[in-house]
């Protein structure tokens, strides 16, 4: 439904900016997270199991890190190559869109990993509310009211809001995730 909103809000040059770099935030964001949030769902069940809490801790904490500092790297390296390249192969109007979606990849990223370990203790909500329902409607309200405002609304301005709305759901998951664990693993 989101997609669709932001097709009409934003005509179909915008739109098709916004979905060209949206693809990659996926992509990488996707990659950045080396498989850790499939792993993680077998290895918190295995490690509970087992009784073995120093391991669960430190895949918890560690696997965040890892996540955190892969995605950082390849965002970076993103940004690094599309600067290095910028007047070769892509239209100006696309480097701003696209910088601020590579500024995404990492709590995109930590999202997708946290999901994982929500997912991997059974709390439905947590794993997927945040992704899936809160940043699309902090997303949406966010462009409503810029709407309001009579601002246009251009692959950037929707990007801006991308990167608000996932960072505001990231860093409301990774409260109530870390909260939720204290009370799991001793």
């Amino acid at each position: 439904v989101s997609q669709v909103i932001l097709a009409r809000w934003m005509g179909e040059h915008d739109y098709g900016l916004y979905a060209y770099v949206w693809t990659w935030l996926l992509l990488l964001g996707g990659l950045a997270s080396l498989g850790l949030p499939t792993a993680i769902q077998r290895l918190v069940p295995e490690y509970t199991e087992r009784g073995d809490f120093d391991r669960l801790r430190g895949v918890l904490r560690e696997g965040s890190l890892l996540t955190l500092g892969t995605s950082i790297l390849t965002a970076g390296s993103a940004c690094a190559l599309l600067w290095l390249s910028e007047d070769s192969f892509l239209d100006s109007e696309y480097h701003w869109p696209l910088y601020l979606a590579l500024v995404c990849v990492p709590v995109y990223a930590l999202l997708e990993y946290q999901e994982g370990i929500a997912r991997s203790y059974h709390w439905a909500n947590l794993a997927f509310a945040p992704p899936y329902l809160y940043r699309p409607l902090i997303l949406l309200a966010g462009l409503a009211c810029l709407a309001l405002l009579g601002i246009t609304m251009s692959a950037t301005v929707v990007m801006w809001v991308t990167l608000a709305s996932i960072v505001v759901a990231g860093i409301g998951q990774t409260v109530v995730l870390w909260r939720k664990l204290r009370n799991v693993v001793p």
